[in-house]
């Protein structure tokens, strides 16, 4: 398995993980591990992505950028409206799971959906 050393770390911040350590009932290696692969885990909050849907001729594009959502929308219908309303409240939102929320909802009414830098 990779190791990977911390270098320069304050005497006060370790001192302070082996506390959250030890009310853990862990080593303190064990419990970094723990925390990290933690982190690792969560979702990633992107500042800026896009979505693009398709299917036939409706189009819709989502992009999230500077802090706020920008829809393009092309022959949509009443149901993938809906869909797309709400895929862009969560592009909107931007919390962790968000993202991967809105490539699910697009999906139910899209046959393509990409992810785009």
């Amino acid at each position: 398995m990779p190791a990977f050393n911390i270098r320069d770390l304050p005497e006060e911040v370790l001192r302070s993980l082996e506390a959250h350590a030890a009310a853990a009932g862990l080593s303190r290696e064990a419990w970094i591990r723990f925390v990290l692969t933690k982190i690792a885990d969560a979702p990633v909050v992107r500042k800026g992505y896009r979505l693009r849907a398709c299917t036939g001729q409706a189009q819709v594009e989502l992009r999230r950028h500077e802090e706020k959502a920008h829809t393009w929308q092309q022959n949509l219908s009443v149901p993938q409206r809906s869909i797309v309303k709400r895929a862009r409240a969560l592009v909107e939102r931007n919390l962790p799971g968000d993202r991967e929320e809105a490539i699910v909802l697009l999906g139910r009414e899209f046959e393509d959906v990409l992810e785009l830098p």
